[in-house]
Order: C-alpha cells, then sequence, then structure tokens
C-alpha cells in the first residue's frame, strides 16, 4: 500500500499524521456533531483506543477496540450512505462476525433506519456530549451560576496570575506540567487515567502539526494549568483537555471562563465530551447547566 493512502474497505490502517489531510478535509463537509469526530482527538488516542481507517465509496470509516468493544463509527462523506452502511453489515454477517456501529447521532440514525434493516438499538448516555453556549461559559451570567462566579472571584482575589496562548514554543512548559499533575494524581495507578496522559502528552508533542489551540494559566509565575481546544464544525469548538493544580481553589472555574471567553469570538457552541459515566464528571458537567446534549446510541443488526 502507497505510504500515507488509507486502504479500500475491508481492509483499515492504523492513523498516522499523514492522515490528516484527508480526514479532516472528510470531517470538514460532513460538519459533524459528536465530539469522536476530530482528528487530533483520534490520533491522540489511536494507541490506547486501537483506531484504524478505512475507505469505503470515497467516505472513511474507523474501528475501534476500546476497554474490549469493538465498534466501527458510522459512514460520513458519502451521498450513499445508506448503501454503504448495508455494505458494512453484509460484510461483517458473511464473516459471521457481530458488529456494532457507534456513536449513532438522531442524524446518523435516520441514515441507518433507511436501510430498511432491522436494529437492536442501545442508548449511550455515558458517551452522550455535553454542549453549551459559548456565551454561557464564558460570562457565567445568572443566579444559576453565582457559585461559580464566586470560586473565580475568590481566585481572582487570592492569586496574582497570567493567562497566555499555548502554542508550539512553549508546549514544554505545559509537558512538564503535565508530568506534575501525573505524579500527583498517581496516574499510574489508573489504567484510564495513564491512558489519557499519554493522549494529551500526543497532543502536546505534535501541537503544532495538529491544528489544535489553548491557553496556559500561570499562578506567581508558575504554570498551574492548561487546556486545548479544537473546532469541530464551523459553530463549534470542542474542549479536549483540561488540567490544573486541584490544590488552587477556583483554578478549573477559572480557566474554563476564560478559554470559553476566547472560543466566544468565534464558537456559538461548546462541546465539552462525555461524562464516560463517572459520577464526579457528570455532576460537573451538570453543574454548569449544558443547553443541550449530543445524544449517541450503539446499533446492531438483529440476528
Amino acid at each position: 500500500m502507497e505510504s500515507g493512502k488509507i486502504p479500500e474497505f475491508p481492509e483499515f490502517t492504523g492513523i498516522e499524521l499523514i492522515h490528516k489531510e484527508a480526514i479532516e478535509e472528510c470531517f470538514a463537509k460532513a460538519e459533524p456533531e459528536a465530539s469522536e469526530f476530530i482528528f487530533a482527538e483520534m490520533f491522540a488516542w489511536r494507541k490506547a483506543a486501537h483506531i484504524s481507517v478505512s475507505n469505503l465509496k470515497g467516505f472513511f470509516i474507523f474501528k475501534y477496540d476500546k476497554k474490549g468493544e469493538k465498534f466501527i463509527t458510522p459512514p460520513l462523506c458519502s451521498e450513499h450512505i445508506t448503501e454503504s452502511l448495508k455494505n458494512i453489515f453484509d460484510f461483517y454477517k458473511d464473516k459471521r462476525e457481530k458488529i456494532l456501529i457507534k456513536p449513532v447521532t438522531d442524524r446518523a440514525m435516520e441514515k441507518a433506519e433507511s436501510t430498511g434493516e432491522d436494529f437492536i438499538i442501545e442508548d449511550d448516555r455515558d458517551n452522550y456530549d455535553y454542549v453549551y453556549k459559548a456565551e454561557s461559559l464564558a460570562f457565567l451570567r445568572g443566579r444559576k451560576y453565582s457559585k461559580k462566579r464566586n470560586q473565580i472571584k475568590k481566585f481572582n482575589r487570592n492569586y496574582d496570575f497570567e493567562v497566555s496562548e499555548l502554542t508550539p514554543e512553549n508546549t514544554e512548559k505545559a509537558l512538564m506540567f503535565l508530568q506534575e499533575w501525573s505524579a500527583v494524581k498517581q496516574v499510574e495507578k489508573t489504567p484510564h487515567l495513564k491512558a489519557e496522559t499519554e493522549a494529551v502528552k500526543t497532543m502536546l508533542e505534535n501541537f503544532g502539526k495538529l491544528g489544535i489551540f489553548g491557553v496556559m494559566l500561570y499562578v506567581n509565575g508558575v504554570i498551574k494549568g492548561f487546556t486545548i481546544g479544537a473546532e469541530l464544525n464551523s459553530d463549534t469548538a470542542v474542549v479536549l483537555v483540561e488540567k490544573a493544580d486541584p490544590e488552587i481553589k477556583g483554578i478549573y472555574q477559572a480557566i474554563n471562563s476564560i478559554f470559553a471567553e476566547r472560543l466566544s469570538e468565534k464558537y456559538k457552541w461548546i462541546n465539552r465530551q462525555q461524562d464516560i459515566g463517572a459520577p464526579g464528571i457528570r455532576r460537573a458537567k451538570m453543574s454548569y447547566y449544558p443547553d443541550h446534549f449530543i445524544i449517541k446510541k450503539k446499533l446492531r443488526r438483529r440476528g
């Protein structure tokens, strides 16, 4: 296979930087809703989630083996999505293998149902994306955000801080902080945290090549937090990473608001991804009052 060429289905190849242009061109045409469809995220998690890509009739599908769950993403960027979905199911039926399709949003569900297949549909609440108005996260107006504003006010009073843009030239500082954060969190003892830390490290090490952006937060001249985002579609940005010193009260609320204010200059919506079923993460995301969710489902062909 030619270097950098994405093979025709049913062959797959692991995602590499050389695939970025083609994949992002596909995503730009599709205007995806789900946060999974960001090249930087896929590239960073490609080893932990065993992500590979295939070309089916001029569009790309992605195969995952994540935490023991094997699945393929629904088709994007094709005028023949219905036919292509059927091709996927038929291929695995002939191999006598069950195949799971996810994440299936409402828009993708309409395409799937038009195949006339009999599906088993499962709700995937743990992977719903939380979507907020960018202005709401930036300015936290109204009574419901009073606790958040108070936490930020205390942070502003108690700490001398400054913000700088995260760039390829200063990612070494963010990498140093990530190492310190990892030691405090003892990520080596938790497989998911370890994989997440490796993914964040990959983003930082390839920052200038991935088309991502972010900010760093300094407290008393020392970096104490950073955040990374990427464009999902023309009116939505996704927060991919948010790390800060947990000992500094109000720092997470502050960096969230600071980054959201910058994003609000270009984007209407901010997608803060999933809660992965963790009660603490779910409470934290709900405390910012999402405007709506990107509802996702899992799809299997019956029989």
